[in-house]
């Protein structure tokens, strides 16, 4: 079994202002927790959906890893914006125990069919709905061209 990059985070630090936002959707995390060259599956990749989890309020979050910088954060932190800290139900003064794994595919479909950016969510669920229709439409006519040999 490969092993899964994860750990608990004990404090949480505020993004710069240029990181926050939903158009970032980002969390930074200890540089030496980023395998930049893709080869270290105990470690993140850059951009890798993560679910960051407090167990303690049964909240969770979706965010995308990248690295701090030197400096930036410490190896038992994470740096979150206010909507993160918010979804959570934390605050950046006070000492959590936040797990933090990657996404399954699963979680991140949902994270996008109820993303709060009104764009995103209706476009995907319109694309959610255009499988589905296409599916059925496929075994409509595939049914009907069967009946018509049998």
């Amino acid at each position: 079994m490969k092993p899964t990059p994860s750990f608990n985070a004990q404090r949480v630090v505020e993004l710069p202002l240029h990181d926050q936002g939903l158009q970032n959707s980002i969390v930074r995390v200890y540089s030496a927790r980023i395998d930049r060259t893709r080869k270290d599956a105990g470690r993140f990749r850059r951009r890798q959906p993560v679910l960051i989890s407090n167990p303690e309020a049964d909240t969770e979050t979706l965010r995308f890893v990248m690295g701090a910088g030197k400096g930036g954060v410490k190896k038992n932190e994470i740096a979150l914006d206010y909507d993160a800290v918010d979804a959570l139900g934390i605050r950046f003064t006070q000492p959590v125990e936040l797990q933090v794994r990657p996404a399954t595919w699963l979680e991140v479909m949902r994270h996008y069919l109820d993303h709060p950016d009104m764009g995103i969510r209706v476009s995907m669920r319109m694309a959610v709905w255009g499988i589905y229709l296409g599916l059925f439409g496929a075994v409509c006519g595939i049914v009907s061209v069967v009946t018509v040999f049998l």
